[in-house]
């Protein structure tokens, strides 16, 4: 593509002028990707028409997606977009395993619309511990640790007491694939109980907690 040009008056207008200046810089409109990919082709160079910088329109999904060069991906505005998931959660959780698990109601399921996207994670947790130990929480990525690796984790309770902590985390996923996103507790020791929701006297919710995921544009 040739970029901007002013005609002048009484320009002959070529057909380069056309495919490069007017087709090429238009919001193309198409039924679908697969109508889309007919029209242009899916990579650039030999007969097909796609050129890195084009823009179009799809019916289907109601979007307009850009061409990098090497693949289509929606065109968003900069910062935090609408794919957004979230759940507020105040059932009890309690485990004595000094492996991690998920916490029950407290996992979000996200689908970023491109794989350069980074996905902003925002969590509260409430926990507590019994048995004179400490109870320990993680923000895992599909089972595994992003925040709070190690012995304190994001969030440490060492008395009966429950401890509310709260994290922001800006995550690249670097996928399209569904993603999960926890929080994971475990207990430090033998004979240690983790509380999620109450403290370890009390068998009813006292508090709750939360994990939000969004969707941020790179």
């Amino acid at each position: 593509m040739a970029g901007f040009r002013e005609f002048q008056t009484g320009e002959v207008l070529t057909a380069g002028n056309v495919n490069d200046y007017l087709m090429q810089q238009a919001v193309m409109k198409f039924a679908d990707a697969s109508a889309r990919d007919t029209a242009l082709g899916t990579a650039v160079g030999g007969d097909n028409a796609l050129r890195e910088g084009m823009v179009a329109w799809l019916d289907s999904t109601d979007e307009v997606l850009t061409y990098d060069g090497t693949s289509w991906s929606a065109l968003r505005n900069a910062g935090i977009g609408t794919n957004a998931v979230s759940t507020l959660s105040n059932t009890v959780f309690t485990t004595t395993s000094t492996s991690f698990s998920d916490v029950t109601d407290l996992t979000v399921t996200i689908t970023p619309s491109s794989a350069t996207s980074k996905v902003l994670v925002v969590g509260f947790i409430a926990i507590a511990e019994g048995g004179g130990g400490r109870a320990i929480a993680v923000l895992a990525r599909g089972g595994t640790a992003i925040a709070g690796q190690g012995t304190g984790g994001i969030a440490s309770a060492t008395t009966a007491n429950t401890n509310t902590s709260g994290l922001a985390v800006i995550d690249s996923p670097a996928t399209t694939s569904a993603t999960v996103y926890s929080f994971r507790v475990a207990a430090s020791g033998a004979g240690v109980t983790a509380y999620v929701n109450r403290n370890s006297t009390g068998a009813t919710p006292t508090f709750s907690s939360s994990i939000t995921a969004i969707e941020v544009a790179a």
